[in-house]
């Protein structure tokens, strides 16, 4: 009676914690991972619109940029025009390596717009069919408001499929 060991339950039992405790640990890193991916891409977003903002409203007080108005021919397209008379264009380009805003000449790639979002759809047979689709980040709008000459506002926004916000970069000149 005086043996030194574990009884099969007593394994048994052990091994069921074991698992509980890795099968937690398991889903818990796997949620964080994507709470981590998520902030990452946040951060990328709003890095992105601060730099352009950066950009454009140094021109606007160096130039003082005193009017806005929209490119001919194009309705994703503003210039500024300075008191000297200099004009600064900003743009949205779409093109094959992904969406960009251009802002004199200087092209800022939207963050992921380069990348195909995928998901997966479920068939009626059961199989699963991985969908690629459009860009991960897109221009979701562009509008130029010129309120009687006095009040101009560009806003341009984009939006992460991942993330559930929406970004804007806006632009006032008074």
């Amino acid at each position: 009676m005086n043996r030194k060991g574990f009884t099969t339950i007593e394994l048994v039992v052990s091994f069921i914690m074991v698992v509980v405790i890795l099968t937690s640990l398991i889903s818990f890193t796997s949620a964080y991972r994507g709470k981590v991916s998520d902030e990452e891409v946040k951060s990328q977003l709003v890095d992105f619109k601060n730099t352009i903002l950066k950009v454009v409203y140094d021109d606007i007080i160096r130039y003082s940029v005193v009017r806005m108005s929209s490119c001919v021919g194009d309705d994703n397209c503003v210039n500024l025009i300075g008191q000297d008379g200099s004009t600064h264009t900003l743009k949205v380009l779409s093109k094959m390596d992904g969406v960009y805003i251009s802002y004199d000449g200087t092209n800022y790639l939207l963050p992921d717009s380069n990348l195909n979002k995928t998901y997966e759809e479920i068939l009626d047979n059961g199989e699963t069919k991985i969908n690629v689709s459009d860009s991960a980040c897109n221009i979701t709008d562009f509008k130029y408001v010129n309120y009687q000459n006095r009040i101009f506002t560009v806003k341009i926004s984009f939006k992460h499929y991942l993330i559930d916000e929406e970004y804007d970069i806006l632009i006032n000149i008074v």
